[in-house]
């Protein structure tokens, strides 16, 4: 133990005067303080032998390599003003961190678990794909350690669409904060994550014919019960959730019966399907697509559009129609059969009724006239089963 030291006290022309030795100074170097009063010294004097007994017992134990590694380590924070118990502390508190994470792949198990009992089947459905992507590319790794470069590639990377982005980060955004709240993370790590921005307001994109060919395509080969829902949305332009609610009773010789319980608005209407729509679904009879939201990620993919599919939906071996994937536009069907319906000639009002709007039609024409030329709508409207191709005819366009 270092010699006990006196802090004697003197009288200067700058005050009150106490040395310190650096054997005892927090800086290593020997320390001169100075007081206003006699009685502010004393009780500095005080407070410094109260210090160095409570502490100063353990230097006898500090060995010479010890002491020299400490003073290397002060003079390289020297210039950031900072001392060794600063850099140690957040030292043992980081490593504490890393030692209170958890596995990618096992927080994502653990964070599905508890949500399966509070969130709707449709909400899950979202989660469950953010944590299958998290898992498939981080697996064992610990949260800790991911930093935003790492999810920025996983769920935004370079060519992603808006919405896909968006929607990647916002249900991993669920899990990462909640993974933040068991102390296995930091939420800020995802915060960062950039999204790129929408297009402007008004601005939509569509499918190509040969593109909704493609898709087409892809659930014939691989999915002809999904062939019907696709159909439906495709080449009349009912909405997805619409599709879902549909049944073989809702299809009549007079049209397709959307009743109030079926439509968003909760208003009945009718729709009278064109022939391209008639021929499709006379190969296909409408029935219900079980596993309909995954059924759709898959064609999807094999058809080469950017969507992840859950394991076991792709069959062994085999690849997508086109490479590398295309982004998937936002509603890409219901906009693309508006686009090509109103280029082909349907007046807006006929669309106005069989879309389900209510209004005028200003947002209709704003959205899709002169989206599509009259070619590409004859060459969509010519699409028939097993890749056929019928020449379209002014019988699809309807009058109002």
């Amino acid at each position: 133990m270092p010699r006990r030291p006196k802090f004697q006290i003197k009288n200067t022309p700058k005050g009150w005067r106490i040395n310190v030795p650096k054997t005892v100074s927090a800086t290593g170097k020997r320390e001169q303080h100075f007081y206003a009063t006699r009685d502010g010294a004393k009780e500095a004097r005080a407070a410094l032998l109260e210090k160095f007994l409570a502490n100063g017992s353990a230097a006898s134990q500090i060995r010479p390599q010890l002491a020299e590694d400490a003073l290397a380590a002060s003079q390289i924070l020297k210039p950031w003003g900072v001392t060794l118990k600063q850099v140690a502390t957040l030292y043992a508190r980081e490593q504490n961190r890393k030692t209170a994470s958890r596995p990618t792949d096992a927080a994502c198990k653990e964070w599905l678990e508890i949500k399966s009992a509070e969130v709707r089947p449709k909400t899950l459905e979202g989660y469950r794909a953010a944590a299958n992507r998290l898992s498939s590319a981080f697996g064992e790794r610990d949260l800790s350690g991911l930093k935003t470069a790492d999810l920025q590639k996983i769920l935004a990377p370079p060519g992603t669409s808006p919405p896909t982005a968006r929607a990647n980060k916002v249900a991993a955004r669920v899990f990462w904060l909640w993974a933040a709240e068991q102390g296995w993370c930091e939420a800020d790590t995802i915060q960062k994550v950039k999204v790129p921005k929408a297009p402007e307001q008004g601005e939509i994109e569509i499918l190509t014919p040969s593109e909704a060919a493609r898709l087409l395509e892809a659930a014939e080969k691989f999915y002809p019960q999904a062939v019907p829902m696709f159909a439906v949305q495709l080449f009349a332009g009912i909405r997805a959730e619409e599709a879902t609610k549909l049944r073989p009773e809702n299809f009549t010789e007079a049209g397709i019966e959307l009743s109030a319980a079926v439509t968003k608005k909760g208003r009945r209407r009718n729709i009278d399907p064109s022939p391209t729509l008639r021929a499709w679904l006379e190969k296909y009879p409408f029935k219900r697509c079980p596993n309909w939201p995954r059924v759709s990620r898959a064609v999807r993919h094999l058809a080469g559009f950017e969507t992840w599919v859950e394991e076991g939906f792709i069959p062994e071996g085999i690849e997508p129609l086109s490479s590398p994937p295309q982004p998937w536009p936002q509603n890409a069907l219901r906009h693309s059969f508006a686009s090509f319906a109103v280029a082909a000639g349907t007046p807006l009002e006929t669309l106005l009724w069989e879309f389900g709007h209510v209004g005028g039609t200003a947002m209709l024409q704003g959205h899709y006239v002169g989206r599509a030329s009259k070619r590409e709508a004859l060459a969509f409207f010519s699409l028939r089963p097993g890749g056929k191709r019928e020449p379209s005819k002014p019988a699809i366009v309807k009058s109002a």
